[in-house]
């Protein structure tokens, strides 16, 4: 459904982004991955509120990876302000979607948004203007900023390491060579041709785990391996712990795709300790990337030098949103040695 959208939306931007200069990467693909995540739920009309969106998500990021200050000027009190401000606008947008909905009942194209308005409980019930835009929230955020990071960091591995590169390109460049003439775009059937890029994205996910944390609380007496979590207990797991763990693992802090060679078959609960479901914004972001022209790719080892603090970086270039990344995983890092 949303595939087309996809593939024309990452050639227009390459080729933008082949015009533009030196590129903040990072920047650029949570702006591609935003559009698609705004397609998916408001539809072709969310042009008019993508700006205003994108802002308010920014700040609501810094808050989020903040010291918890609630005073004016600090990224904590910001980030507030931001989801009341995100509230003020999808409430807008719920009101208009509701108010054509009265107006063309019979409307057949539907968006996610359209699907939140129109879902119902085993009992009729159907979700209020505040938890449709939770959802909304929620899922637009998640839904572009891991695509973003998880794809950055797949093309700085992969330059990192030009085996596997070329062995993903290669991989592109054959699937390219088998499509009919009369095609336009990429098909679904291609998609699940990706196969070494699908476990290339597999341990990259692992192997930077941008998710680092979850908490849960139980709900009920829950028995787990030989351990009973009692009812109301509140659950952490650290899957950067698992990620980086050798006995689930061998040699975990070498990047290696082929791990999961013999997990190909085998549900996401069996391949990861932690399940992981579904890449599709990354794995179509990098099948572009793989095929991109030189001047792209040259860009792309650029940003790679930036990350890794090589020599090959120009002085004077500046990535801070990769800067601030790595000094994340260095503290990170500090903290996974003492658990």
């Amino acid at each position: 459904m949303y595939l087309a959208f996809m593939d024309e939306l990452m050639k227009n931007e390459l080729e933008k982004w082949s015009k533009m200069g030196r590129i903040e990467l990072l920047t650029e693909l949570r702006r591609l991955t935003f559009k698609i995540i705004i397609h998916i739920f408001l539809g072709a009309s969310s042009t008019s509120v993508m700006e205003a969106l994108e802002k308010e998500y920014t700040k609501l990021n810094y808050g989020m990876r903040a010291l918890r200050i609630d005073l004016p000027g600090f990224a904590f009190h910001k980030a507030f302000k931001a989801r009341k401000n995100l509230v003020s606008i999808f409430q807008n947008v719920v009101n208009e979607r509701r108010k054509e909905k009265l107006e063309n009942p019979n409307k057949t194209t539907k968006d996610m948004l359209d699907q939140l308005i129109d879902a119902e409980d085993e009992n009729g019930r159907k979700l209020a203007d505040d938890e449709v835009i939770d959802i909304m929230i929620m899922y637009l955020n998640v839904g572009h900023e891991s695509s973003g990071h998880t794809t950055m960091w797949a093309t700085l591995i992969l330059q990192q390491h030009p085996q596997y590169f070329q062995k993903a390109k290669q991989e592109q460049e054959e699937i390219v060579k088998r499509r009919p003439a009369n095609q336009k775009g990429m098909t679904m059937k291609e998609y699940r041709q990706m196969d070494f890029l699908s476990k290339a994205i597999d341990e990259t996910m692992r192997y930077i785990t941008f998710s680092l944390m979850t908490f849960r609380e139980a709900k009920r007496d829950v028995k787990l391996n030989g351990f009973l979590i009692p009812k109301g207990w509140k659950v952490f797991v650290c899957y950067r712990a698992i990620h980086q763990d050798p006995q689930v693992y061998p040699n975990p802090r070498i990047f290696d795709p082929s791990r999961f060679d013999k997990q190909a078959n085998q549900p996401g609960s069996q391949c990861f300790p932690i399940q992981i479901s579904g890449w599709p914004l990354e794995l179509m972001a990098y099948a572009y990337l793989a095929v991109s022209p030189p001047s792209m790719i040259a860009r792309s080892e650029e940003m790679a030098a930036a990350a890794s603090n090589k020599s090959t970086a120009k002085k004077d270039s500046r990535y801070p949103e990769i800067e601030e990344q790595a000094l994340c995983e260095s503290s990170i890092s500090k903290y996974n040695n003492n658990l």
